[in-house]
């Protein structure tokens, strides 16, 4: 939150009651927080933080591609050792 001081606020579990904006102000430089109500006439911009679906999206495409490129080279690789395993075999 912003006042019409240019002070940024960070406030958790904001609302509205009456004429003031109601929450839990977070201190940056402690874990304290302290109830705060500020009045409306006293705030010039509120922002709201928010997920980002895309970046979600693209980590999860992610996780999932390297743990099935994971999966198929443990697979493939013991393919494979079993392949050598039958051709040092039938040379000898």
């Amino acid at each position: 939150m912003l006042r019409t001081d240019s002070t940024r606020i960070e406030v958790r579990s904001p609302r509205v009651v009456g004429d003031s904006l109601v929450g839990l102000r977070v201190e940056p430089s402690s874990s304290d927080s302290g109830r705060l109500a500020i009045p409306l006439s006293q705030v010039s911009q509120v922002t709201i933080r928010q997920p980002d679906p895309i970046r979600t999206a693209v980590v999860i495409a992610a996780t999932l591609v390297g743990l099935g490129g994971l999966l198929f080279a443990v697979a493939f690789g013991q393919g494979l050792s079993m392949w050598y395993d039958e051709l040092a075999e039938t040379e000898d």
